[in-house]
């Protein structure tokens, strides 16, 4: 009998001139009861539409349980909705920055006493929050643009634009504040590329820039000793491995990180492993030339 091997992904390798293989319908899955291989490949379910919302494309999506009654919000081209568990919609910001093109980063915080809960919007140029009823524009240092953002132990990490003497550089607003105070910064030490984002991972706060991968956390200061500092790099841990612009992504215990040149590389306490093949990595700088090329 002829032994027929699985295929777990797509395969197409135009370097080499390889036929192309596609995977339609299908997800991977390892089962030693069903094959010599122990793998199978199972239907992958179909997906029909819930709602519309806005005019499109989809920028962003963010939701928090125990924050605005769980509700979702979505960016959408250029405008922010709120929608709750009946699929109610509402508007609550407008006039984003170039929907055509960018990603919208969003944060919630939680109610700390009678301050209530916000929500942080950033759009690559506007820092926006929201407090439930009305959506305002938070002021930057030099007007600097913001492109991601992230919460963790009630602090917001806020990441501005990259240029300009910003390199490397990270905000933080203080819990329950809505304002960036201009002291409350630092910089990223181990190489001066700029940082591409923020992802939280655990109790630390992860810095994916485009050549290497830094780990903070927030020590809170201490409230006798003003010079202190309220957020630490983790000594000793750096990853000589850079993203693609805000493909960083933690996944439970796991972070996943594309880097510049296509790889794909999952962090879980030690090196980074490559997960991904030549063909996918060809793929991937497609996409990465692809988006350079627009953007700039």
């Amino acid at each position: 009998m002829v032994k027929v091997n699985f295929r777990t992904s797509d395969f197409r390798r135009d370097v080499a001139d390889a036929g192309s293989l596609t995977l339609k319908n299908r997800y991977f899955e390892q089962n030693p009861f069903l094959t010599d291989d122990g793998s199978a490949l199972l239907a992958r379910p179909g997906m029909r539409r819930l709602t519309y919302v806005g005019d499109g494309p989809i920028r962003g999506l963010a939701s928090e349980a125990g924050s605005f009654g769980g509700d979702l919000f979505i960016a959408s081209g250029g405008s922010v909705w709120r929608m709750n568990n009946k699929l109610e919609k509402t508007s609550i910001a407008s006039g984003l920055f170039d929907p055509e093109r960018g990603f919208v980063s969003m944060a919630i915080t939680g109610q700390i006493g009678e301050t209530p809960e916000y929500l942080f919007i950033a759009d690559g140029r506007n820092l926006l929050v929201y407090d439930g009823t009305s959506t305002t524009q938070v002021e930057m240092p030099d007007a600097v643009g913001v492109i991601d953002v992230a919460v963790i132990a009630s602090y917001v990490i806020v990441i501005p634009v990259q240029t300009n003497g910003y390199q490397g550089r990270f905000y933080w607003i203080e819990p329950g504040e809505t304002t960036v105070d201009p002291l409350n910064f630092a910089t990223a030490e181990r190489s001066p590329d700029g940082v591409y984002g923020v992802q939280v991972f655990g109790d630390q706060f992860w810095l994916p820039g485009e050549s290497t991968t830094e780990v903070w956390f927030v020590s809170g200061g201490n409230p006798s000793d003003p010079t202190a500092p309220v957020m630490q790099r983790l000594q000793g841990v750096v990853f000589d491995r850079g993203s693609w612009l805000n493909t960083a992504k933690a996944i439970h215990e796991t972070m996943a990180v594309v880097d510049a040149d296509g790889g794909v590389f999952l962090i879980q306490g030690g090196s980074p492993k490559r997960v991904s093949t030549p063909d996918i990595e060809e793929e991937i700088r497609k996409g990465i030339a692809t988006q350079n090329n627009y953007l700039f």
